[in-house]
């Protein structure tokens, strides 16, 4: 059985760990990325079928944030084939900041 790939775009240390952890022990390949800047050649190199992004991130704005929300946006079927999908973590510390980012 091929195992399913998930792309954590996460610079806390801590969440990394725990999230690996999680995900690791229910037998899912996991890759985390703890740059924004190394996000887009990621998404292209692998096969994911959910990507977890911490919204908070510094960087995460301009052609990242627009290809992960067109990602988020798509269908989650295209042409026979299953597209990832985006998952956004709001950490409570800036929920209020990024709603209005996230509602857009």
């Amino acid at each position: 059985m091929e195992k399913i790939g998930i792309l954590i775009i996460e610079n806390d240390e801590a969440t990394q760990s725990a999230l690996r952890q999680v995900l690791d022990s229910e037998g899912w390949q996991v890759r985390i990325v703890p740059h924004v800047s190394q996000t887009l050649s990621e998404l292209s190199s692998g096969v994911w079928s959910l990507v977890i992004v911490n919204i908070s991130m510094t960087g995460l704005a301009g052609p990242v944030f627009h290809t992960l929300k067109e990602l988020a946006l798509a269908p989650a079927m295209e042409e026979g084939k299953f597209r990832a999908r985006v998952l956004f973590l709001l950490p409570e510390s800036t929920a209020f900041e990024t709603q209005s980012v996230l509602e857009s």
